[in-house]
């Protein structure tokens, strides 16, 4: 650090006078303190440069008011200067405030409060000047002496508009101009470190020494970084280049509903309704978060992955939309084309899109309205036709033998059901969810930061277990890439025990051990292997403990996932074998499936946390009966779990070969899942080879036996009452926390 400029502000501060304004300077580079100092030589304002958080509470002690704080973003400990910016309003009230950074400051943005600056560094002077004139309402004059050349106007060779094809900015090289207007441009552009497509938005050159224009710009890269939705297009980051402000966001692949309607390509009525049902749910989200945006309409609304909705990111900076009416127009306009033609479309879609006049009187009005509209008519195409409806079109006749027919036919079908069984139907439920960076409460009230990550909505299925076991029996050779450096190599398969049997019970709807199955059930007597195994095969791998514990408490440390108190009727535990009795339990005996359990659903969205199965993570610890070597932790309560439902209780298994009936897995990842391959289509590429777990922090494990599960009593049929099931090891409170992986990130 500098310790004069500490020293001379802090032991012999200068009386300010009236017309000063104070500001505190924070900046851990002394190179960037010294350049702004020279930058604010000249102004009518006193300043007092700091190089730490710890030097800047020193200081503000000295001081009886502060008018302005302007910090630069450390690389470590970047939260550092938000949390000091909250202590120092507590202390002076109101404090024009600005932040700065030579890097990409987008996952800053949910830190930044409305009305505070972000500048790219190095900060142009005029642009300077005229934030603290208006922002604290500093008075300057001219500068002691010229500062120097900053690299914002060393690219003065670039237009002040739109940019040519090739200039490059940082990371990107620009590609074709999308469109532009008189402030703003986007391009296609590369991102020539990983070859990424992406869309590149930038404010004109000719406004960047204009402080309105320089803070709009940040603050709509803010806002749109702050969208967290499955069909909402990203923000990657943002940043200054040679005098050019600009972000860049995801490169929606596919034709927008304006395009298709212009070439007069048509859609069917399947994909109109994943449309209108896409633009429900993103104008509810927006709606339920608070976010101004643009319309949607037939430009912004894109079809991608063979017909699935796209909506290009809308949000924008300011107050959030009051009246839809003119959403609900714009809508109708998107849609309307594709209702005409020589292919009569579903009435229930003429007449939905009818509604979004907002004359009519039972306009559709709202986003809510319009997802209850969709929701109603879906209902509605789902109930059986009544009987006087039938009876009005069909001849008596007609109507006897048919009935008699349809009787014959039921009778059958009864019967093999009785005999074979209804069968189970697998759901589509392998989605995941984004986890915000940032701080969060862990175990007895530590906080901990973690960059954000994704993480599956549920445990992995049985279904979706089945799918990476064909892929491994087509392509043998994925195996071997897939094995853990560590597994023992008498570990030859994936395949966990008795899983024909578990399988076949599935897929029909039946009993495996007692216990009902379905093929949503979570995939069961999987190992740590197998699930490590499962997880790199999806691109993705398991999550830590404490991956696990924020998604599952959120930020501020919940003992479960609805609040603070136990309800047993909540999730599905052992607890209807306590002596809490079946009356205050969940009433299920077993394990059901993972989406059964609506209640038992985090903050986030995450399902099946509290109970059901409890998880394999990816964090190794001792045990009280093995103080020398390290397991796999497991996380959650399980159907057999009679007590320590907490969330915060962790339960080490005794091996990571240890496969039992409560125990299944869920899935994380670092990037988004949405641009993950396929794992099991015929072009997918070959998953990694695997590197040694967890970041290092995972020793080898113990060498260990082969997998030997206690055997279980064969699938009981027919009314039979089947056995309860063993009771889970109770989880270990004195287990030692694994020491968290700190990567200080901000919280949404």
């Amino acid at each position: 650090m500098s310790s004069d400029e500490s020293a001379n502000a802090a032991e012999n501060p200068t009386p300010e006078t009236p017309t000063e304004a104070v500001l505190l300077l924070l900046d851990e580079s002394e190179e960037d303190r010294a350049q702004l100092l020279e930058q604010l030589s000249g102004l009518s304002v006193r300043t007092h440069a700091v190089a730490s958080t710890d030097e800047a509470r020193a200081l503000v002690e000295t001081l009886d008011r502060l008018d302005i704080y302007i910090a630069g973003i450390p690389e470590a400990e970047g939260k550092s200067v938000f949390d000091l910016h909250e202590e120092l309003a507590a202390r002076f009230g109101p404090v024009a405030t600005a932040y700065c950074s030579a890097s990409d400051m987008s996952s800053y943005y949910p830190l930044v409060h409305r009305g505070e600056m972000l500048f790219f560094k190095p900060i142009d002077d005029a642009v300077l000047r005229e934030w603290l004139s208006k922002a604290a309402g500093v008075d300057f004059a001219e500068p002691a002496s010229t500062p120097p050349e900053t690299a914002a106007s060393a690219g003065e060779e670039l237009p002040e508009t739109t940019l040519p094809p090739g200039t490059v900015l940082g990371d990107y090289r620009i590609g074709k101009l999308i469109q532009h207007d008189e402030h703003f441009a986007m391009y296609e552009a590369e991102q020539t470190s990983i070859g990424r497509r992406v869309a590149l938005k930038t404010l004109f050159r000719q406004w960047r020494r204009d402080p309105e224009w320089v803070g709009l710009f940040a603050h709509e890269a803010r806002a749109r970084a702050l969208v967290s939705h499955p069909d909402i297009s990203l923000v990657y980051e943002a940043a200054q280049e040679r005098g050019v402000n600009y972000y860049t966001l995801e490169l929606v692949d596919g034709p927008t509903l304006g395009e298709l309607a212009r070439s007069h390509t048509g859609l069917d009525d399947a994909t109109l309704w994943r449309v209108l049902k896409v633009i429900a749910g993103v104008l509810n989200y927006l709606q339920a978060n608070k976010m101004a945006h643009r319309a949607l309409s037939a430009d912004t609304i894109f079809l991608v992955n063979s017909g699935h909705p796209r909506v290009a990111n809308p949000v924008k900076y300011g107050e959030p939309i009051e009246d839809f009416s003119t959403q609900m127009v714009r809508i109708a306009e998107a849609i309307r084309p594709f209702l005409k033609g020589p292919a009569r479309p579903d009435p229930r879609l003429v007449a939905l899109v009818e509604r979004l006049d907002p004359h009519r009187i039972d306009a559709i009005r709202t986003p809510h309205g319009l997802e209850e509209a969709i929701r109603h008519l879906e209902d509605e195409a789902l109930q059986p036709e009544a009987p006087e409806q039938i009876e009005q079109r069909t001849n008596r006749t007609a109507l006897i033998v048919g009935g008699f027919a349809v009787a014959l036919i039921a009778f059958g079908l009864l019967i093999a059901r009785f005999l074979v069984g209804g069968g189970s139907e697998a759901r589509d439920l392998d989605g995941m969810v984004l986890i915000p960076s940032g701080a969060f409460v862990y175990q007895d009230g530590e906080k901990i930061e973690l960059p954000a990550y994704w993480i599956g909505e549920y445990e992995v299925t049985i279904a979706d277990y089945a799918k990476f076991l064909a892929d491994l029996a087509a392509h043998p050779e994925k195996a071997g890439v897939l094995r853990h450096p560590d597994q023992p190599d008498i570990k030859t398969t994936y395949r966990p025990p008795d899983w024909d049997e578990i399988y076949a019970a599935a897929k029909k709807g039946r009993k495996f051990s007692g216990m009902p199955l379905d093929l949503n059930c979570p995939a069961i007597q999987v190992d740590w292997w197998d699930a490590h195994a499962y997880a790199a095969w999806k691109g993705h791998r398991l999550p830590t403990e404490e991956e696990w514990e924020k998604a599952a408490r959120g930020r501020e440390g919940a003992q479960f996932p609805w609040g603070d108190e136990l309800d047993l009727k909540k999730f599905n535990s052992g607890a209807e074998d306590a002596e809490s009795g079946p009356d205050t339990a969940d009433g299920r005996r077993y394990c059901g499936p993972v989406d059964a359990f609506p209640e038992d659903v985090s903050k986030y969205g995450v399902g099946g946390l509290a109970g059901n199965v409890s998880e394999w993570t990816a964090t190794w610890s001792t045990g009280p009966d093995n103080p020398d070597q390290k397991f796999p932790i497991k996380r959650g309560a399980s159907f057999a779990t009679k007590e320590g439902f907490q969330l915060t209780a962790r339960r080490p298994a005794k091996s990571a070969g240890e496969a039992t009936l409560w125990t299944g897995f869920r899935t994380a990842s670092d990037q988004d899942p949405a641009r993950l391959p396929d794992p099991a289509a015929a072009n997918a590429p070959q998953p990694a080879a695997q590197p040694k777990a967890e970041g290092g922090e995972t020793p080898p494990p113990a060498p260990e036996p082969a997998p030997t599960p206690a055997p279980e009593p064969k699938p009981a049929e027919g009314n039979a009452t089947p056995a309860a099931p063993a009771s889970e090891p109770a989880a270990d409170p004195a287990a030692p926390p694994a020491t968290p992986s700190a990567n200080p990130a901000p919280d949404q």
